[in-house]
């Protein structure tokens, strides 16, 4: 609807930029024709008719030719990445044919404006035809990025995994679907992203934060062990050490390590855990789970603290 809307304005404009042309022609012909008036050449009923023929090709002749023009201009505004970033162009490549491609840039020109329902609608077009798969990544990359913002995470999950199953943007495309997995509550889908995302991540020495999302998966999996080991790899690079204090002391929980737990609960809250309050409601949360009283760890602490 965006792309007929702007079509039907810059034919206005054409029209508009085309008058002054068509005037010209227009003024060329009375003097034409007043000139052979005067002669006494323009008497001729057939002469007459010639001219005002001619005058109406003329004019339409000149919008025409400027319409054209502007609808080429459009064309190649379209086709050339105009209005995108670097980022995106690497992204989509050459593999489309010139119409889709053109299509696929307006949809991401969308994406930057916030227009993600009528990107996905452009998307979900292009996709309709039959695509290569390298093609059906880059299409499932931007897809689960409109899906993302439109709060859908099962399918930007899906269509991210797509991208990077077919090695599109890696890895952010690993990160995506990993992130909308784990929101989405598929925690194993997450799990497998995560674990193909790591290697690559410490080898690129890019998303440290990786550390402490992968040890609140493991919480979520119940899998204390793994949860510390990877808090634990955030605590020695020095990465959000605080997050990762506070997930130890949920993984020692799970592991009944009862003074442990207590330990680096104290260690979180002196380092100032951001959001105290939704920590601890998470904390009692845990602490019901495993079967503790909601407070247990507060309660712990103090009877530790009283008998020092």
């Amino acid at each position: 609807m965006k792309d007929l809307r702007e079509l039907f304005f810059r034919i206005g404009e054409s029209f508009t930029r085309s008058a002054p042309a068509a005037l010209k022609v227009l003024y060329a012909c009375a003097a034409v024709t007043m000139l052979l008036a005067v002669t006494g050449v323009a008497d001729s009923e057939g002469v007459r008719g010639i001219f005002i023929t001619s005058l109406f090709i003329a004019a339409m002749g000149a919008f025409l030719v400027q319409l054209t023009a502007t609808l080429v201009s459009m064309i190649k505004r379209g086709s050339s990445g105009e209005g995108i970033t670097a980022y995106d162009r690497m992204v989509i490549g050459n593999d489309f044919p010139l119409s889709e491609r053109h299509m696929l840039i307006n949809a991401v020109r969308l994406i930057h404006e916030g227009e993600d329902s009528d990107a996905l609608e452009i998307l979900n077009d292009i996709k309709s035809e039959e695509h290569s798969p390298k093609e059906e990544g880059i299409l499932g990359f931007f897809m689960s990025i409109c899906y993302n913002r439109l709060g859908y995470p099962t399918n930007a999950g899906r269509c991210a995994k797509t991208a990077a199953d077919n090695d599109i943007a890696m890895p952010d495309s690993l990160l995506m679907a990993a992130r909308s997995f784990n929101m989405a509550g598929s925690y194993r889908d997450a799990e497998e992203c995560y674990e193909k995302l790591l290697p690559i991540a410490e080898k690129r020495s890019m998303f440290p934060f990786i550390y402490n999302e992968m040890g609140k998966l493991y919480l979520f999996l119940q899998e204390p062990e793994r949860a510390k080991e990877s808090f634990g790899s955030a605590m020695r690079m020095g990465l959000d050490p605080v997050t990762a204090q506070g997930g130890m002391a949920l993984a020692a929980l799970m592991s009944g390590q009862e003074d442990e737990a207590c330990e680096w609960y104290r260690l979180a809250l002196i380092s100032r855990i951001g959001d105290i309050d939704s920590y601890n409601d998470y904390c009692s949360q845990i602490c019901i789970s495993m079967g503790y009283p909601e407070d247990f760890l507060k309660v712990h602490l103090r009877e530790k603290l009283k008998g020092k």
